[in-house]
């Protein structure tokens, strides 16, 4: 009965769209089912989530975006702001904010849900040839539709603007799949946040092996 999309945490959609993308890569195989939302504090949500059993975890060697192909906006709300029209509010901001930024089609998906309560949620994802970079905002009380989408723009640019290949999020999430590997990946990164060092720190005690950040690329190498 807890939330999913809350504070503190990637909410639904980074992982069916962002994560997925890259433990795919990585020889996952996941199903993720979504049943109902649930957004904080009331949740509600129900899910499921299928893992596969691996029987290697293969290298990732990323150190190249590739192409910008495209940007796509997941606005998500519960049907109690329907009227409000809190969904499409949040996507006008993203889209007048970045149509004449980037060179790329913009496509938005605009969806109400079932809910316990009031709630919304915004993810913007920049796809390109060879990943996928994101940001994301959550609607609260006192904070508009337009502040949720200002934030999660303000996030979206910082991330296309720098060089990594990974967002903020999928650095952190990335780190045990590598470690797991048995040939060392290559992922250009830039600079960790602190919640990235802390769990590279985690990591270390309990696998063989340290993290090497080497001219902004991530890799695990074990001890031999």
């Amino acid at each position: 009965n807890s939330p999913f999309d809350t504070f503190f945490s990637p909410p639904w959609d980074f992982l069916t769209e962002v994560l997925n993308f890259f433990v795919r890569q990585l020889g996952f195989k996941i199903d993720f089912n979504l049943e109902k939302r649930g957004y904080y504090p009331k949740g509600g949500v129900r899910a499921q989530v299928v893992v596969y059993p691996c029987k290697e975890v293969k290298p990732l060697k990323l150190l190249e975006r590739g192409d910008f192909k495209e940007i796509k906006i997941l606005s998500r709300a519960g049907k109690p702001l329907d009227k409000r029209q809190v969904a499409e509010r949040q996507v006008e901001v993203v889209k007048k904010a970045l149509e004449n930024k980037f060179n790329v089609p913009i496509k938005e998906e605009i969806e109400y849900f079932e809910t316990l309560g009031a709630g919304s949620s915004l993810v913007i994802l920049g796809n390109f040839e060879n990943t996928v970079l994101s940001s994301n905002a959550l609607g609260k009380i006192k904070r508009t539709a337009e502040e949720v989408g200002q934030l999660a723009v303000k996030d979206f640019i910082e991330e296309i603007g720098g060089k990594s290949c990974l967002d903020r999020y999928m650095k952190d999430q990335i780190l045990t799949f590598i470690a797991l590997a048995k040939e060392k990946s290559e992922i250009l990164v830039g600079d960790l946040t602190e919640h990235a060092k802390t769990n590279i720190k985690i990591i270390e005690l309990f696998l063989d092996g340290k993290f090497k950040i080497e001219k902004g690329i991530l890799s695990w190498n074990e001890n031999l």
